[in-house]
């Protein structure tokens, strides 16, 4: 081909045509300047095909890690409310002066409970060092943010506040009250029974404290019921932004 256009330059000189050979020149530049534009454009379509399915990798695994929390978020506000309902209970029996029900001795357990919550965000910092700027959607920017790092903060806060105050409070009269007298595998303290529960009645520090961990229990599920609520908004954004970019 090269040699091709060769011989029709060299042609056009030899018959003294040079106006001729100035025009085919001019149009031979414009040729090649035209070949190289449609390579470059060709390369930027491949490059961006390829960013693209990247980009559609993160935010689908970003949607598969959601969809499974939300699961396991679901069950968290599930238990912190059995929680404040066991904490609630075990109050009503004392103030009321009603008998004593084996019963009893699982929600004297799970009125100590804690469900913080657990936050899988493998998906989000990945997609957070790729640069969340990819993202088309400042909604779903928005609420990854305040899901995976706001709301996670104060998730955490929460927890560790917990934490202490079981440390301080709950665990010495837990150990002073109770005797641990069974498993559950609801129930991270398991089955607790009083050693004296008519006493129990009498203990105003003990309804106190099970007045205290229901308002912070209560804090707990307000946090956890925004966050299932927020991750609701971020499967709706993602599958849109996935289809925008199919």
């Amino acid at each position: 081909m090269i040699k091709f256009f060769r011989n029709i330059r060299q042609n056009l000189l030899n018959e003294g045509k040079t106006a001729n050979y100035l025009k085919y020149a001019i149009g031979e530049i414009v040729l090649v300047v035209i070949g190289i534009l449609i390579a470059l454009s060709i390369n930027n379509w491949n490059e961006n095909r390829k960013t693209d399915k990247v980009e559609i990798k993160i935010l689908q695994e970003l949607l598969s890690t959601l969809e499974s929390d939300m699961v396991f978020q679901k069950t968290q506000i599930s238990n912190v409310k059995s929680s404040i309902s066991s904490s609630k209970l075990i109050i009503e029996y004392l103030n009321n002066n009603l008998p004593f029900h084996d019963s009893l001795d699982f929600h004297f357990g799970n009125a100590f409970n804690d469900y913080t919550g657990l936050t899988r965000d493998q998906a989000y910092q990945k997609a957070k060092s790729y640069g969340l700027d990819f993202i088309k959607n400042d909604s779903l920017k928005e609420e990854l943010t305040w899901t995976y790092e706001i709301n996670t903060d104060n998730l955490h806060r929460l927890a560790e506040s917990f934490d202490l105050y079981y440390n301080i409070s709950l665990a010495p009269i837990q150990n002073e009250l109770f005797v641990s007298t069974g498993y559950s595998y609801d129930n991270y303290f398991g089955i607790l029974s009083p050693l004296d529960f008519n006493s129990l009645k009498e203990n105003k520090k003990y309804t106190n404290i099970l007045s205290s961990i229901i308002w912070k229990k209560e804090e707990f599920l307000l946090f956890h019921t925004r966050r299932y609520h927020r991750m609701e908004n971020l499967v709706r954004y993602l599958n849109e932004e996935i289809e925008s970019r199919k």
